[in-house]
């Protein structure tokens, strides 16, 4: 089994306008992380860099927000949600890629559910 890395981000919005601020911010800083993945395109290459992040997505199923303004039944369920992604993350820790994939899909879903 090979090496992995696993970025994740947050936005809300359209996902080509949250690429272009990753690739601008980023900068060189993304080509020196990114760089040694498979057939990363590099950030001179603005639309393939979205597209390269975009085309290795994978569905959260969840999203999880501060408990500023939520009731308590929406705390205890995201606080039950957390607990879900725990026990996922040690029980998938021996899993090839594939199986991790279809194992996170099955658990969480596509990526509707947002707590």
């Amino acid at each position: 089994m090979g090496s992995f890395l696993l970025f994740a981000t947050e936005f809300d919005g359209d996902a080509a306008v949250h690429m272009e601020r990753l690739r601008s911010g980023l900068g060189e800083d993304a080509d020196r992380v990114w760089g040694h993945c498979a057939g990363y395109p590099g950030i001179r290459r603005a639309r393939a860099f979205g597209d390269w992040l975009l085309r290795h997505r994978i569905p959260t199923g969840f999203s999880v927000a501060p408990y500023r303004n939520n009731a308590v039944d929406e705390v205890r369920a995201a606080l039950a949600l957390r607990r879900q992604l725990l026990d996922f993350v040690l029980q998938g820790a021996e899993l090839d890629p594939q199986a991790l994939k279809a194992a996170w899909l099955g658990e969480f879903g596509d990526g509707r559910r947002v707590v």
